[in-house]
């Protein structure tokens, strides 16, 4: 009986230690595709800003 408990118990504290992981996964990889895409749209800007300045 006690180990069914301490069985349930261990279960119980992984699933919630697994959600706020998850949580944090998420939100860092949504963090990273949006810094990657601001980048992304520096650099083009950059592309297309600088061949216009050398020709003027």
């Amino acid at each position: 009986m006690v180990n069914i408990a301490r069985k349930n118990g261990n279960t119980a504290t992984r699933a919630s230690d697994k959600l706020p992981r998850a949580a944090f996964n998420a939100v860092s990889h949504i963090v990273a595709i949006i810094i990657t895409t601001r980048i992304m749209q520096t650099m083009t800007s950059m592309m297309i800003t600088m061949p216009l300045r050398g020709r003027r």
